[in-house]
């Protein structure tokens, strides 16, 4: 477990060299020294989320989770976290019902395993994820206020997604870019009409192992999406 861990910190050490050394292209840009935080982190108040974003770290060796179900004193903001570049394994932001967007987020362009970002009852945006550039593991949206998902426009794979009970979706913008997704479930998004966004995913040479699509406001089959009968 010990070499593990080395090779996990190693890893990310030499993930943020290497996203450094692209952003030293801009003169403009501050460039700070990469401190990592070795281990996985559960922020529950605004106060503990402030105290970690002031110790600026760049990395993150295992997950973080930032969650309003823990503790009655809620998070109002992720301003602090905007010096986080990479998070080793998943990153989770759920129960956090004050959250109306992502906005400190902005840095982050690499998590090793899954995004999740579930039951915030006020989120409208995620546009604050646009750097994100790689993702090793699977997508979770659910039972938020969001309209689309713009913010996710950098990502190219995800091996799977599970996009559930998001009332005021309208459609699966932001997803263009993708090239591969492996599994997909769509469901109960009662509002949700367009699906043109993953046309370019699901006509991808490496195919779909599943596709789950019902109870929104339109249903289309696979093939539907794959010849253009996207939107309704």
């Amino acid at each position: 477990m010990r070499n593990n861990n080395y090779l996990l910190k190693l890893l990310l050490v030499t993930t943020l060299i290497l996203l450094n050394s692209c952003s030293n292209n801009n003169s403009n840009e501050t460039i700070l020294p990469d401190k990592i935080y070795d281990g996985t982190i559960i922020l529950d108040t605004q106060i503990e989320l402030d105290a970690f974003g002031n110790e600026k770290y760049t990395g993150i060796t295992g997950g973080l989770r930032i969650t309003g179900i823990l503790n009655t004193q809620r998070i109002t903001n992720l301003n602090k976290l905007n010096t986080i570049k990479v998070i080793g394994t998943n990153l989770r932001i759920d129960g956090n019902n004050e959250l109306s967007n992502l906005d400190g987020l902005n840095s982050i362009k690499e998590i090793g395993g899954d995004l999740t970002i579930i039951q915030n009852s006020n989120l409208t945006s995620i546009d604050a994820l646009s750097n994100l550039k790689k993702m090793g593991g699977s997508l979770w949206i659910s039972g938020n206020k969001t309209t689309n998902l713009n913010g996710l426009n950098g990502l190219n794979y995800i091996y799977s997604s599970r996009i559930l009970g998001n009332p005021e979706l309208l459609s699966l913008s932001g997803l263009e870019n993708l090239n591969t997704i492996g599994v997909m479930a769509i469901q109960y998004n009662p509002k949700l009409k367009n699906y043109c966004a993953i046309r370019n995913a699901v006509n991808s040479t490496t195919g779909m192992i599943g596709f789950s699509v019902n109870n929104n406001l339109y249903n289309p089959t696979l093939d539907a999406v794959k010849t253009g009968s996207c939107s309704n």
